[in-house]
């Protein structure tokens, strides 16, 4: 088994966009997703008309040929 960010529990991906993408495309790690292993953080402040503020939680931004050492098999 591959040990990427695709074959773990903790990856997520929205489909939005992703039946675009071919075989090749997920093998070359295109296709983002979250990584769920921890709960969201705040996302970056922003500065809009003079106020500034942040947005809500996000959860990491991954690739899907990324890996990491918390690596858990997606269960089937």
């Amino acid at each position: 088994m591959d040990r990427s960010c695709f074959e773990c529990d903790f990856f997520h991906f929205e489909d939005h966009g992703v039946r675009e993408l071919t075989e090749a495309d997920w093998q070359a790690g295109f296709a983002e997703g979250e990584c769920r292993i921890n709960p969201p953080v705040l996302g970056p402040e922003i500065e809009r008309d003079g106020d500034t503020f942040r947005c809500f939680g996000e959860f990491p931004k991954v690739l899907s040929n990324d890996w990491c050492g918390q690596f858990k098999p997606r269960v089937a």
